[in-house]
Formats: C-alpha cells, sequence, structure tokens
C-alpha cells in the first residue's frame, strides 16, 4: 500500500501556479510490486518521474476547459418524473420499393441466376 503525503497546492484560488516541489512518483507507485521482481532495488528507486507545478497547473486548466466545452455541447438535458417511463417506439412498416429499384433488383437476381446456371456443370 502507497502512503498518502500532503504537500503544497500548486494552484492558487485565481488559477495561478504557485511555486513549489511539484510532484515525485517512483516507478513502484504505478503497478504492484510484484510486477517490479525482476527489476533490481536500485532501479525501482532511482527511476523518478517528475512533474512541476507549472506543469500540473497546465494539465489541470486543459482538463476544465475540455470539460467546459464537452459541458456546453451537451446542451439542456431534461430529466424525466420519477414515475415516468418511456414508451416503446412502435416498428415502422419496411419501406416499398419503387418500381424503378424494383426492375433493377429483378435485373440483378435474373443476371446472377444466370451466371450461377452457366458455372454450375451438374445444371446442363
Amino acid at each position: 500500500m502507497v502512503g498518502v503525503q500532503e504537500v503544497d497546492p500548486f494552484r492558487a484560488d485565481d488559477g495561478t501556479t504557485v511555486q513549489g516541489h511539484g510532484l515525485s512518483l517512483q516507478l513502484c507507485d504505478f503497478a504492484p510490486r510484484t510486477c517490479f521482481t525482476n527489476v533490481a532495488q536500485n532501479t525501482q528507486s532511482m527511476t523518478v518521474v517528475r512533474i512541476t507545478c507549472t506543469q500540473l497547473s497546465s494539465f489541470l486548466h486543459d482538463a476544465e476547459t475540455r470539460d467546459e466545452i464537452k459541458r456546453a455541447q451537451q446542451g439542456a438535458q431534461i430529466g424525466l418524473p420519477p414515475n415516468c417511463r418511456k414508451r416503446r417506439r412502435e416498428t415502422a412498416p419496411p419501406e416499398a420499393l419503387s418500381p424503378r429499384k424494383e426492375a433493377k433488383f429483378a435485373k440483378c437476381e435474373a443476371e446472377e441466376r444466370a451466371r450461377s446456371e452457366a458455372q454450375d456443370t451438374s445444371w446442363r
């Protein structure tokens, strides 16, 4: 289990970046220790990912901007009352083919039938 360490904030309430140490993560913070059985102990402790306060602030700003855009594109969502259920849509009748399309399909079927009969030697 990884311990939680309290750190200084990386962004002020007004959105400006606060200077600080940032975030340092070791390789073992990304997966259980059983995944690192073949990795030397000194390699585990030396492999560190560092993220500065400026980078963290930038990541958070980008995420908030994307979230605002997504929420703006969703539009208004109106919820149903608790006891209301949606009706199942009635199935639409199959669309009738126009005479032109019907003739085209009949011609294609006849051509295919003639082609398959010509290729089938047992039919002759």
